[in-house]
């Protein structure tokens, strides 16, 4: 005798919709083997608010995050600088790199392509020598943060780092030099409070005139170098170069010193001048 053969026939379950008759809210599902489940309006509506309060909480948080990751992007960013500078002076006789090898003449700025960062790039491992991306540009900058006037005047388009330039006569440690090639900027074995002064960092100028004595809500267009405040009047009113403020919340600027080390400040500290980091008084 043949064996049987058996076929598998899968079990099929008619659903049936229907709003309750007691509740017009609530649907229920129904099949032929009895089994049944059901769920009202109210607590699917229940479930998404959950959803999204939770979202409203959690969206925030990581906007912070990611703002603060790109802070830590900028502090490695001026530690590589800042150990291309230490290392420039280490092979020129301990001096820092000048803020551009030919003296600043009005004009003709443009024409001059040997700026401190052309210098340091040798000891900044796949650098490219030019300031665009990479550790040359503060991790928040966007193109339209980068004025098409200053690149033109000189001939570079900044990316938002720069140096100190205090305009305090015989306490200037970054400069440009009188005549070219001349040295300009001071040694580090000359600067005494090295652990305390700007070598390079977040700059800019406020992208409207900013007259107040307070920090800028504006934004910043990056510029070349930072001034100390109360030139010529209080606070940047009269000279804007300044820290920019990019990071947390538009409310810190991150810095190398002199000595190799990263902070990050608040505006307000910078404006108080705190252990007069731009050197006015003392290097």
């Amino acid at each position: 005798m043949p064996p049987k053969s058996y076929a598998f026939v899968p079990p099929t379950r008619d659903w049936t919709v229907r709003f309750s008759a007691g509740s017009p809210w609530k649907i229920l599902l129904s099949s032929s083997n009895s089994c049944r489940s059901a769920f009202t309006l109210i607590e699917l509506l229940v479930v998404i608010a959950v959803i999204a309060i939770l979202a409203a909480m959690l969206l925030p948080a990581l906007a912070r995050a990611k703002d603060h990751a790109k802070s830590i992007g900028c502090v490695n960013n001026c530690k590589e600088m800042g150990l291309g500078a230490l290392f420039y002076a280490n092979d020129n006789q301990d001096y820092l790199p000048p803020i551009n090898r030919d003296p600043y003449v009005a004009g003709t700025m443009n024409a001059h392509t040997n700026w401190w960062f052309i210098m340091i790039q040798p000891y900044l491992y796949g650098m490219s020598k030019t300031n665009s991306g990479s550790v040359w540009r503060c991790t928040v900058v966007q193109n339209a943060d980068i004025n098409a006037g200053t690149t033109a005047y000189f001939g570079v388009p900044w990316q938002g780092y720069g140096p100190a330039q205090n305009l305090s006569a015989g306490n200037q440690y970054f400069n440009y030099p009188s005549v070219p090639g001349g040295r300009a900027s001071k040694r580090l074995s000359d600067l005494k409070r090295a652990s305390q002064l700007w070598m390079f960092g977040d700059d800019g100028n406020p992208k409207v005139t900013w007259s107040t004595d307070n920090k800028p809500t504006c934004g910043y267009y990056t510029d070349v170098t930072v001034g100390a405040p109360g030139i010529y009047a209080p606070g940047w009113t009269a000279y804007p170069k300044q820290p920019a403020v990019r990071h947390d919340g538009n409310t810190r600027a991150v810095f190398v010193l002199c000595d190799g080390h990263v902070e990050s400040w608040k505006w307000q500290d910078f404006r108080n001048d705190v252990n007069d980091v731009f050197g006015v008084n003392s290097n």
